[in-house]
């Protein structure tokens, strides 16, 4: 597991990278032990931590939530850094980093929707609507539906509605002030009802649903 220095720097294992100090200067390697060159490479993956990191941040609280059954010994916000990592680069390898949609708020086995549609209705306000579930997983008419919207100009992340479940089939998220030109990414997730929990269960929460931007 990689370790953040006050430096900015980091150590430890990122992906399958192992970043390390030699006389006060950073080296990279891969798991195999080859050695490579460093300075492109740490700049990189300080870039990329840092992108990844500034989100994470913003949204904690449903972090905690969305990954904390994901791995066994391991900090929910260290999973949600590591998969948002992995998917980031695939992102960046398929040139798809203009928009938000390699990022997840959560990630698990309970039945996300079949199909999502979020629209921007005349008065500011997001109507997010859904129907189905995925094939093959659980899920029950009473999983709450947990919705985020990321403002980009803003840079702030906005909560849908709070007690909607995955029956109501639709909510409506106020956004406050928005700024002129300002683009909505949405996303959606569903947990179990409350005192349905099961801990360590990966059927706990869906993996989150980029429904575009708006």
């Amino acid at each position: 597991m990689a370790k953040r220095k006050p430096n900015g720097e980091f150590s430890g294992l990122i992906g399958n990278l192992i970043s390390y100090q030699v006389n006060g200067q950073s080296r990279i390697r891969m798991n195999s032990g080859t050695r490579v060159d460093t300075s492109e490479l740490v700049a990189e993956v300080r870039s990329d931590f840092r992108v990844v990191m500034t989100l994470l941040k913003k949204v904690k609280s449903f972090i905690d939530i969305g990954f904390k059954d994901h791995t066994e010994n391991r900090a929910a916000y260290h999973s949600a850094l590591s998969i948002n990592l992995k998917n980031y680069k695939e992102a960046q390898r398929l040139g798809k980093t203009d928009n938000y949609g390699w990022f997840g708020l959560s990630y698990g086995k309970l039945s996300g929707a079949e199909n999502i549609t979020a629209t921007r209705l005349a008065d500011g306000t997001i109507e997010l609507s859904w129907e189905g579930t995925e094939p093959g997983r659980s899920f029950t008419a009473k999983d709450n539906a947990i919705a985020y919207a990321y403002l980009n100009t803003s840079d702030r992340f906005m909560r849908g509605p709070e007690n909607v479940v995955r029956s109501d089939g639709k909510m409506i998220i106020q956004p406050g002030m928005l700024k002129e030109g300002e683009k909505i990414d949405v996303f959606l997730s569903f947990t179990v009802p409350n005192g349905a929990y099961k801990a360590k269960s990966a059927k706990n929460v869906s993996t989150s649903q980029w429904t575009g931007s708006v």
